[in-house]
């Protein structure tokens, strides 16, 4: 009726769609019908060649009824028949499935005349004898039919509001109709209806099923209800509108809202409360009847247009925090090998990247030209990282002199010893962080852009960002970031320059599956692109580790539950994992099933900074949230939808990237010494390790913290085969007193305090991001006490047992001495430089970004909306400079070009993330799945990462990403600095989803600190586990990837050698790193976090507990800067509770101070007055890598399990909320020229 045309040709009757139309056009909006239509009667021919070009795989149609039996019954019209078949086999013939709906609204107008259509239980039998005609002469082509679709819009507006055919209504209503009774047709009509499905179902299934081998089923229509408030009788109100919809649905011309399709189809019989509401006015199904409807469908069909509030009527009537401590990296590394048994780890990031920094923190090795069509720029870093690697920089060409002129200046080896032990570290990847080549690289949705291309749904980040561009540094969002959606082969090109050995980043979650869930379909535009990106890091020789989830939940799932906050994100992310895992898992070797948790959970839900923006109203500008119980709920939905993920992997390996500063005790007081193991055990190793929480935590939270089944609690345990780890910095971690109990929040929780300065010396240089301290020991203590306290976790179950007894990788034989002099212009006798070469040869060097930094193409390829886009859109004031990541730096559109770039600087691995919302030469693709670009779908759906439903849609998205990606990826990462995502989103409220509680200074969208940071980093890890089970259990044997986490942690140092900043230097970690690898390598939080955040940490069941323990093969570590950690008192104000203030220990900097006045800083802002040569010559930042590389080689020597080295990141993109204003990127990025890319000083 809609398409065909033709209404009086090839023997067709009339249907009542033509009696009304042409009978009152005035109901009709343009006053036309359906006489010619598409015309697609005539030219069905062309039209299918035109799907064929689209490279549609599938065609779904209806039949005219009045086309087959111009009389409704009686003889049949072989011309109407001939046609159908002539078309179906155009179909056939170029490779689209013909997908059959037999009702599409247009009865035969001879039966409504006959004895009223619908009206009758006489149209059952003619119905089946339609249906008899259609199923023989078609159903050996066609094998999927649908009896009716949408048959409640059928229903109520044809026979309750008179709007549609036939025009039915009571007449006093105001739908202007001449005859019927809106109170009780639409439910004589749709009661008919169903009989006549089932009459048809059991009819194809007794006669044509076996034979043909088809499905049958019905497709439905319903919108998602959210009560208007949390009043009960708007939560009933909801219930009954999804009773009345979807098993029946909701009319707006009785009083009413109604009735009845999915109870009868899986029950027999109505919903309960319909039948109380309508009483005699629904008919009832005899017992007969009921056998017969119920279960008869072999799918069923779902269109979904919106969502709607449900309330009960009355009846009837920037970047301050870097501080460059390079040591800081490595006692970072050794801690972690220290206490969470050394898994496997990836230096995922260790440069600073700010989500919330929109485009004005520029963090790439490329710097990116956002006034000059994203021309990408080699920085200095980019040139010094090239040089680095091993590439000739002379031979690529534009990087001869100007910002990769290095001049004799270099880093030398003197080597007093040689290590017998060092050929038998095997399989170290060393992969460069590329994060803000996309919004930063690695997590797409920093550096995807196309934020409304392609398919791609919202992401808590989308409307974080739109909404709350005051969080935004340059109030800028991720709505083009660096466009790699377009760019991506530019920028694979690019890390292909630079020498990368793989490429870390994140699937956008909300690409892939636009509304979050995998019922509500998935993006093919999605899959297609992360094909096309994984294919090209593939082609060019860089190894992918894709990260499931980087933070962009899908808004969908944030708007229909709470995203992390409900527990029903577990079984939404495992979907979406084991969509990754099946569509990519063939390619992708290294999984990541969440990016810092931890960074997600605080940030997001202790202090609302961050997307999705919740905190308590005390602890920030939100508007809702509880900064003492989410942030431990989301982090223990994710540690559970993490182990949930790990068990359906393939051959590939999965793990977690989880971040971590270094703590370092302010003093060394006992008080000082506790609080720097409480900031530790603030984190997630416990859980995987041991499938609990550690015992600080379960203390501190109590209550607040949720607790593991049993079940949970084997789950978590050892899902992982790798550890992600991202330090960033260190800290002196001191002891505070613990909170009043009026304001709990995460932040606090820990009862530990920290600080990068002590007694007025910092601990390191300071970056121009002001928390960040360059401390590079830090990386190498945080990976020694990783090892120890976790017993060096690496986990194969495919191992043989032979080979696992051989663990030669564990063994150094003897010590390596190394002094790093600087010389210029002269050589030193018997000195090697410090290269590649310094490195075992497996191990991976690469560059990372992120899908929202640099992807672009917002709204391009299918993809959906991310919380990004959505934050970014409605508050451009939290962005700095007020810009989205819709173009980013377009690599959506440029990643040939980029990773051609790559493969110049010498990089064999890129890390990058695909955006949810949109499902190379030697150069191993690295994946994040989610790198916090949530889908805004299931932002606004159910909260995001708040619910629980998040893992089941976090799942299929991830599962979609192994599908379509896996046969190149090799790496996966599942999530991206979860603690970033949950701090700075739901504690702080400065990222997207901005939530945090509502306090004088902050500006939150709603929130808890107190709470939502644990509850988003809880379903996080849930998540996490849950995509790393799925991509173990069905992807990983066939594939042979990796799967982990990518975290992010600073180092800290106690403030002073008393207990309490010792202690407050523990706390540190626990809350920030432990956090994560607590639940990764035991199952649980930290005992700090525990104790301190009490029942505002959510708690792992058994079954979470046991699956997110051990649910890694690595763990990126994302490592910025070390913190002098000090001892504060606990709050005293229970209302003021925060995930930021739980570990009771704050920090200061340590090192020398890196103001924004440096021009050539690591971090350098974004200044139009800065001549383009200058802003190339990064050289603080080659002396950052140089320094940090020199460090963690010696946490390597030590035994820490390191496999790759990933630089934050590849290029300039956009950094969160400082927007454009920060380059990270070892490629200069001219916004104001193209996007014009230009290698940096550190590229070489």
């Amino acid at each position: 009726m809609q398409y065909e045309g033709a209404v009086k040709e090839g023997g067709r009757g009339p249907s009542i769609w033509d009696t009304f139309t042409h009978t009152h056009p005035e109901k009709i909006a343009d006053r036309t019908n359906g006489d010619v239509a598409d015309d697609f009667y005539h030219r069905y021919k062309e039209d299918v060649a035109r799907m064929k070009q689209m490279g549609l795989d599938a065609f779904r149609f209806s039949i005219s009824w009045s086309r087959i039996l111009p009389n409704g019954n009686g003889k049949v019209n072989e011309e109407g028949v001939r046609y159908y078949k002539q078309f179906i086999n155009e179909l056939v013939h170029n490779g689209i499935k013909p997908l059959v709906t037999l009702h599409h609204w247009d009865s035969p107008q001879a039966l409504e005349d006959q004895y009223g259509g619908f009206l009758s239980p006489r149209i059952v039998e003619d119905y089946k004898s339609y249906t008899d005609i259609c199923f023989k002469e078609f159903g050996d082509r066609v094998k999927h039919w649908i009896t009716f679709n949408e048959p409640w819009a059928y229903c109520t507006n044809g026979y309750g509001g008179g709007t549609d055919a036939p025009g039915r209504c009571t007449p006093s209503g105001p739908g202007n109709c001449k005859a019927g009774d809106s109170s009780t047709e639409p439910y004589t009509v749709c009661h008919h209806l169903i009989l006549a499905h089932a009459a048809a179902v059991r009819h194809y299934n007794e006669h044509y099923k076996a034979r043909q081998k088809g499905t049958i089923g019905i497709t439905l229509v319903t919108p998602w209800f959210v009560p208007y408030t949390a009043r009960g009788v708007d939560v009933d109100a909801t219930q009954r509108v999804l009773d009345f919809m979807y098993g029946w649905l909701v009319t707006k011309y009785s009083t009413n809202l109604f009735l009845m399709f999915m109870d009868p189809l899986t029950r027999g019989d109505y919903p309960q409360s319909m039948r109380t509401y309508l009483g005699h006015r629904l008919p009832s199904f005899t017992k007969e009847h009921s056998e017969m409807v119920k279960g008869t469908y072999d799918f069923i069909g779902i269109n979904y247009y919106n969502a709607f509030y449900a309330l009960q009527l009355p009846d009837s009537g920037g970047t301050s925090f870097f501080y460059i401590y390079p040591q800081g990296l490595l006692d970072l590394l050794q801690y972690t090998r220290n206490k969470y048994n050394n898994p496997p780890i990836y230096i995922t990031e260790n440069d600073d990247f700010e989500w919330g920094g929109g485009f004005k923190v520029r963090f790439g090795l490329h710097y990116v030209d956002f006034k000059d069509k994203l021309t990408r720029h080699w920085k200095k870093s980019a040139c010094w990282y090239t040089d680095f690697l091993g590439k000739c920089m002379k031979c690529i060409p534009g990087t001869t002199g100007g910002s990769c002129d290095l001049g004799e200046r270099r880093m030398l080896l003197v080597q007093s010893k040689q290590l017998p032990g060092w050929v038998h570290l095997r399989n170290l990847l060393f992969i460069l962080p590329v994060y803000a080549f996309l919004i930063q690289f690695a997590a797409l949705a920093q550096s995807e852009g196309a934020a409304m291309e392609g398919g791609r749904g919202p992401s808590i980040w989308d409307i974080f960002t739109h909404a709350h561009s005051d969080k935004i540094a340059d109030r800028s969002n991720g709505d083009v970031a660096d466009d790699l959606y377009h760019r991506y082969k530019g920028d694979v090109s690019i890390m292909k320059q630079i020498g990368m050995d793989a490429f870390r980043f994140s699937i956008s979650w909300p690409r892939i599956l636009p509304h979050g869930s995998l019922s509500e379909g998935i993006n093919k535009e999605g899959v297609e692109f992360y094909n096309n990106l994984i294919n090209e890091l593939i082609s060019s020789g860089l190894q992918p580790l894709v990260t499931i989830f980087h933070w962009d939940l899908p808004q969908a799932l944030e708007d229909k539950y709470g995203g992390f906050l409900s527990n029903r994100i577990i079984e939404d992310y495992v979907d979406y994992a084991e969509v990754c895992f099946k569509e990519f898992g063939d390619r992708v070797k290294h999984w990541i099933t969440f990016n810092e948790p931890w960074t997600f959970c605080s940030l997001g839900y202790a202090s609302g900074t961050s997307a999705p923006g919740r905190c308590s109203p005390w602890a920030g500008n939100c508007t809702a949230g509880d900064s003492g119980r989410e942030p431990y709920t989301v982090c223990h939905n994710q540690l559970l939808a993490h182990a949930s993920a790990v068990k359906g992997t393939q051959k590939g390996k999965i793990g977690i990237t989880l971040v971590s500063h270094w703590f370092i005790p302010y003093s060394d007081s006992k008080p000082d010494q506790d609080a720097a193991q409480r900031s530790l055990d603030f984190m997630f190793m416990d859980p995987l390790t041991r499938g609990d929480y550690p015992f600080s935590m379960k203390a501190i939270v109590g209550n607040r913290l949720p607790r593991f089944t049993e079940q949970q609690s084997e789950l978590i345990k050892g899902s992982y085969d790798f550890i992600g780890l991202n330090y960033y910095t260190t800290n002196y971690a001191y002891s505070v007193p613990p909170s009043n109990g009026l304001h709990t929040s995460y932040t606090t929780d820990s009862q530990a305090n920290t600080t990068g300065v002590r007694n007025g010396i910092p601990l390191g240089p300071q970056a121009a991001s002001a928390w960040i301290y360059i401390y590079p020991p830090g990386i190498r203590d945080l990976l020694l006490y990783t090892k120890t306290r976790y017993d060096n976790p690496f986990n194969i179950p495919s191992l043989p047992l032979k080979l696992a007894l051989k663990d030669d990788i564990r063994v150094i034989s003897d010590l390596l001495l190394t002094i790093v002099l600087f010389v210029a212009g002269f050589a030193i006798v018997s000195c090697s430089t410090f290269s590649r070469s310094s490195f075992p040869e497996d191990f991976l060097f690469g560059t990372a970004a992120a899908a929202y930094q640099n992807e672009g193409a917002a709204e391009e390829g299918g993809k959906g909306p991310s919380i990004w886009d959505s934050f970014t859109h409605k508050h451009p004031e939290r962005i700095v400079d007020r810009m989205t990541g819709d173009v980013a730096v377009d690599f959506y559109h440029r990643y040939k070009d980029d990773i051609k770039l790559m493969k110049q600087i010498g990089t064999n691995a890129f890390r990058f993330s695909i955006s949810w919302p949109r499902i190379l030469p030697s150069l191993q693709p690295f994946i994040t799945i989610f790198h916090w670009d949530l889908p805004q779908a299931l932002e606004d759906e159910y909260g995001g990462f708040l619910s629980d439903r998040i893992v089941k849609d976090y799942v299929d998205f991830a599962e979609v990403c192994f599908k379509e990606f896996g046969d190149r990826v090799k790496h996966w990462i599942t999530f991206n600095e979860p603690w970033t995502f949950c701090s700075m989103g739901y504690d702080l409220g400065k990222l997207a989803p901005a939530r945090c509680t509502p306090q004088e200074g902050r500006q939150c969208l709603g929130g808890n600190s107190a709470t939502e940071p644990y509850t988003v980093c809880h379903h996080t890890l849930v998540a996490h586990g849950e995509a790393v089970h799925l991509y173990k259990q069905k992807y990983q044997a066939n594939q042979k990837g990796e799967i982990g986490i990518t975290l992010a942690s600073h180092w800290y140092t106690p403030y002073s050698p008393s207990k309490a900043d010792k202690d407050a230097t523990r706390r540190s970690l626990d809350f920030l790193i432990g956090w994560f690898m607590d639940p990764l390598t035991h199952g649980d939080y930290p005992s700090s976090m525990k104790e301190l955040v009490g029942d505002r940490l959510p708690k792992f069941t058994k079954k979470q507990s046991d699956m997110i323990n051990g649910s890694y093969d690595f763990v990126g570590l994302n490592y910025y800067t070390t913190y002098y950690a000090f001892d504060v008192p606990p709050s005293n104000n229970s209302a003021s509770k925060s995930f930021t203030t739980d570990s009771q220990a704050d920090s200061t900097g340590m090192g020398s101070q890196w103001g924004p006045n440096r021009s050539a800083g690591l971090n350098e802002r974004s200044n139009s007055s800065i001549p383009l040569k200058v802003a190339l010559k990064d050289d603080l930042r080659v002396s950052y890598h140089q320094k940090h590389l020199l460090y963690l080689q010696r946490a390597i020597r030590d035994g820490v399990d390191v496999r790759g080295y990933f630089a934050w990141s590849f290029m300039d993109s956009f950094e969160w909320s400082s927007g454009f204003t920060t380059r990270f990127g070892l490629y200069y990025v001219d916004y104001s020229d193209g996007l014009k890319r230009y290698p940096k000083n550190s590229a070489r």
